[in-house]
């Protein structure tokens, strides 16, 4: 329970700045609902009552219409209300929420937060009370650099015991900064936060202060005192506890994980806090990046204690990548949803976004073996897109591995896609050399990322965990990705972390809040407020439902419980609709990366079984964007089988297809035709010619004159590889000769050429088809240039008669090597016998026989 109560207070915190912003319904409208509801109560109508208590919540009461409505309610009825369990008691604590907590103010005047901690250290009893109080609701932890002085004063022992307990009242917002200034280099002022840290029984210290009972250069009085912290805090002795390496781990991950804990109690205070040049000083930072960086600093901590300590570096490669996703997240969603950060957090995202592209150079010094640790860890950490971005670089460091890591293994069969799909890309990439289990497994899944279609991403929000995962396995069965919250807190945690989801799915009766608070606290933050949202409801309670929330535009829809699984699909692909991501680029990314995977794979490979991906390449190839058939050709030309000939062939003799598609689509064939030694058949060839003979539209591009030449040399090669009839070889030749007839000819234009090229291929057919005498017996001019045994065939030649004799070819060779070399000898002269009258004397026989050899 007081899990709860601090759950709906962190998110009315958070919420409480946008409840006067967005309440535009009037002080009667509301009262009027409030007499309403108050009427079917007392009637023991509380189904209408709901309804009625769930439309006030919907229209965002502010708190002082809040306080009218409990005022007219009574303490009473409303207590009666909060005893009655379920949806009343809900709705009871929500409307009681609203009233008592107004929108606050956040101090941060430095002059005024510095009067503020002198007024609570010197003041009258009336004096420190009301200060403390402001520092406590409206400055927070930025008061506790101008507390420090009296916390270190040895002499003003009053006025430090005034802040003592000004801190105390503070709680958690004073325990971040004060355990950074543990640091200081001043012993009694280390004592003094050593042990109000003690009292203040906040967990996110022991790791600092176990880290003083470990380091041997603390001082003795100073390890007593945190000693004695640590017992108060966990209630065990400092040797019980883990090492201060591994308590560093748990709070980095703490606060990587968001833990609610672990964030700041005052919103607006999203600080990161330092100890330099021995004072405090903090800098503001964004909101999205805070868990991130204070999990960097938890696990520098820990490293700087034991640099080989592997927990820490997979914590650190964990986060650098969560900062480099986080942001391209942010960016994507501005986009996909029109976002717009606020100003403030503008400048911030853009000074963040800098860090982040150092921190994705960074992370590839990690190395091979901290990426598997990291990998390990990721998996069971709840960041899908930090392990895929893990993954992706594990594919790329690990070229030189023997093994596939078990991690490997276990993100190859993930639940979420996201993750099968790198983890297939990571493993098709190192490529290891021999054989293993679950190699065909690997190309399944790059097969089922080349058919994506559909990358959205659903959150489901329901307490009950058989209803939750029955409603996820129908989502994931339609090919989309799916999350599950059991708390609404936990959703609305999850629905505002980046990247966003596409649609929200809540329970109409959540344990933890109302569904309709929850619904306004969607409405009311630019993360999710474009976020469609539908609600899961009992069977019958539809249009309740539909009635309650009929002017809420977030909320497209009902989803009625138990499921109907066609009809639950046919309403979730209906209002998926409104969402504005652009789901199907994404889709088309997965796809590209799967193609560009199995282009990958060597050629000739024995380890990956690559004719279970030939089907679905040839379908990518038919139907896909370019994007995605370039890779696939290449695959398909690498692999080279004759099995993927005819999507290859339909995409080349497709003239929608681009050029450069085409050009592609020509080099494997061409390579496929001259590995398999496959012949092309003349009906082929035919189609060939009239693609050489196409007039493609003319286009502004420079280089389009240049990617029509390549496409028709592509052409060119891809004959020149293919076997084909001798026919049909004249008929190429003859059509595409380089010096044309011309005169009259000429003057007969086109056609007439058309029509000689067409008598001369009916000619080469009937050559062709002459009988086993032929001179082109096989209907093969490679057989004839491509073999030394065929040359040297009998088929080659029209009869025995002109095939010389092995004996004859002797003699001849004979003859002609010794006419040779009487030939030299004659023609031998020495320079000496070389005169003008000779040249002139032999001049006029220059025809001779001897002078022509």
């Amino acid at each position: 329970m007081r899990g709860i109560h601090f759950s709906i207070f962190y998110i009315l915190i958070l919420f409480c700045p946008f409840i006067s912003l967005f309440a535009d319904t009037t002080d009667e409208e509301i009262l009027k609902l409030g007499e309403e509801a108050i009427a079917h109560y007392e009637q023991g109508d509380y189904e209408r009552a709901i309804l009625k208590f769930n439309t006030i919540l919907l229209a965002r009461p502010n708190d002082s219409q809040a306080l009218k409505l409990r005022q007219l309610a009574g303490d009473e009825l409303m207590m009666k209300m909060l005893a009655e369990g379920g949806e009343l008691s809900r709705v009871a604590r929500a409307l009681l929420l609203y009233a008592e907590k107004a929108p606050i103010r956040q101090e941060k005047d430095l002059a005024t937060i510095k009067r503020l901690v002198v007024q609570a250290a010197t003041g009258s009893l009336f004096a420190r009370n009301e200060a403390i109080t402001l520092l406590q609701t409206q400055v927070g932890e930025r008061a506790v650099p101008e507390m420090l002085p009296y916390l270190a004063s040895k002499t003003q022992e009053r006025e430090r015991i005034n802040i003592i307990l000004a801190a105390s009242k503070m709680g958690r917002a004073a325990v971040v900064p004060l355990t950074e200034a543990l640091n200081t280099e001043d012993i009694y002022l280390k004592q003094q936060i050593v042990i109000l840290l003690g009292h203040m029984g906040d967990g996110r210290c022991v790791a600092d202060l176990k880290a003083l009972t470990e380091n041997p250069q603390t001082l003795p009085e100073v390890k007593q005192y945190a000693r004695e912290s640590l017992r108060k805090l966990t209630n065990k002795t400092s040797i019980a506890l883990p090492a201060a390496k591994e308590l560093f781990y748990r709070k980095g991950i703490r606060y990587y994980q968001e833990h609610p804990k672990y964030m700041p109690i005052h919103f607006a205070n999203w600080l990161d806090w330092r100890w330099e040049k021995n004072q405090l000083v903090y800098k503001e930072i964004p909101h999205f990046a805070y868990n991130e960086i204070m999990a960097e600093h938890a696990a520098h901590e820990a490293l700087d204690i034991d640099p080989t300590f592997k927990k820490g570096w997979g914590l650190l490669a964990q986060v650098y990548y969560a900062q480099h996703t986080e942001i391209t997240a942010i960016e994507e969603a501005a986009k996909d949803r029109d976002l717009e950060l606020p100003t403030d957090e503008l400048n911030q995202f853009l000074e963040e976004k800098k860090v982040s592209d150092k921190a994705k150079s960074l992370s590839r010094a990690f190395g091979y073996k901290l990426l598997i640790q990291s990998l390990k860890m990721a998996s069971r950490n709840g960041r899908p897109e930090v392990t895929r971005e893990i993954l992706n670089e594990i594919g790329n460091q690990g070229s030189k591995q023997n093994v596939i890591n078990g991690s490997l293994i276990q993100a190859l069969k993930s639940k979420d896609k996201r993750i099968r799909y790198a983890a297939a890309e990571a493993i098709v990439k190192i490529n290891p050399p021999g054989r293993f289990r679950d190699a065909d497994t690997a190309i399944k899944v790059l097969v089922e990322a080349l058919s994506e279609s559909d990358a959205r991403v659903i959150l489901v929000v329901e307490d009950d965990d058989e209803t939750r995962n029955r409603l996820i396995n129908i989502i994931r069965n339609m090919n989309m990705v799916a999350f599950g919250a059991s708390t609404g807190s936990e959703g609305l945690q999850r629905a505002k972390a980046f990247p966003p989801e596409d649609l929200v799915i809540v329970s109409s009766q959540l344990d933890d809040m109302a569904t309709s608070y929850f619904v306004n606290s969607m409405r009311e933050d630019y993360r999710t407020k474009k976020i469609p949202v539908m609600i899961i409801c009992p069977e019958g309670q539809e249009a309740k439902h539909k009635e309650l929330y009929k002017e809420i535009d977030v909320v497209k829809g009902v989803v009625t419980e138990p499921f109907a699984p066609e009809k639950t699909k046919l309403s979730i692909r209906e209002h998926l609709v409104d969402s504005n991501t652009d789901y199907k680029g994404k889709s088309r990314e997965i796809a590209r990366r799967a193609a560009a995977a199995l282009a990958f794979i060597p050629a000739g490979n024995r380890v990956f079984n690559v004719r279970i991906a030939q089907e679905a390449l040839a379908d990518a190839i038919r139907t896909r964007h370019d994007s995605i058939r370039e890779p696939a050709i290449h695959a398909l030309k690498k692999f080279g089988d004759a099995n993927s000939t005819d999507a290859l062939r339909e995409t080349l003799y497709n003239n929608s297809s681009s050029i450069h598609i085409r050009t592609l689509t020509a080099s494997a064939l061409g390579h496929i035709y001259n590995r398999q030694n496959i012949k092309v058949p003349s009906e082929d060839v035919d189609k060939l010619m009239l693609i050489l003979g196409e007039k493609l539209p003319a286009q502004d591009d420079l280089s389009f004159d240049e990617k029509v030449d390549s496409f028709h040399n592509a052409i060119y090669t891809l004959l020149g590889q293919s076997e084909m009839s001798a026919g049909d070889k004249r008929k190429i030749f003859f059509q595409h000769r380089i010096h044309k007839e011309i005169g009259v000819v000429q003057e007969k234009g086109e056609d007439s050429t058309e029509d000689q090229d067409q008598e001369q291929s009916s000619e080469d057919r009937e050559q062709t088809d002459e009988g086993p005498d032929s001179i082109w017996k096989d209907d093969s001019l490679s057989d004839d240039y491509d073999s030394e045994d065929d040359r040297d065939s009998e088929d080659d030649y029209d009869s025995e008669d002109d095939y010389d004799s092995e004996d004859d070819s002797e003699e001849d060779d004979s003859e002609e090597d010794d006419y040779e070399e009487d030939d030299y000898e004659e023609d031998d002269y020495e320079e000496d016998d070389y005169e003008e009258d000779d040249y002139e004397e032999d001049d006029s026989d220059l025809d001779s026989d001897d002078d022509r050899d």
